[in-house]
């Protein structure tokens, strides 16, 4: 099992920043984020269907309505939250996020600085001790952290 998860300090260029531990608050933001980003898949669908086929509508709409449910249910190991996370921007955004709470002031491009400096595998690592999974060892309940859903999913 799990712990919470603890802080860790990373000195770059000469200042100490500490990335606090993965909140609830962090994950909503995040997923928040990422949802804007992708948009209203029923709006998307609105602006072009003008241009389809009757036949393509109903596998477009249900396609809209997967997407839609899709992303009223993100964690943070969910296909589209992962492609963000991967990314330049999601990674800084994913960092800013973790320092925020000692770092008030940090702006995304410090944040995404930070995580450049550090490397990848140095992240990963923060990103395990945050969730408290540091101790587990290779296939010892790693991958059976809870997923987080935020937002609504009835109709």
């Amino acid at each position: 099992m799990s712990s919470l998860g603890k802080e860790t300090t990373v000195t770059v260029n000469g200042k100490a920043w500490t990335f606090g531990r993965i909140k609830l608050s962090v994950i909503v933001e995040f997923c928040d984020w990422v949802r804007e980003r992708e948009g209203n898949p029923f709006e998307q669908l609105k602006e072009f269907v003008q241009y389809l086929a009757q036949a393509d509508i109903p596998v477009l709409f249900r396609e809209a309505q997967t997407r839609w449910s899709d992303l009223n249910s993100l964690h943070l190991k969910h296909p589209i939250m992962m492609k963000y996370q991967q990314s330049p921007e999601g990674a800084g955004r994913m960092a800013m996020l973790m320092l925020r709470h000692h770092h008030p002031d940090i702006t995304p491009d410090e944040a995404f600085d930070i995580t450049q400096q550090i490397g990848s595998v140095k992240m990963e690592q923060i990103m395990r001790d945050a969730f408290g999974e540091s101790a587990l060892k290779n296939g010892d309940g790693a991958g059976d952290r809870p997923k987080m859903k935020s937002g609504s999913t009835s109709g």
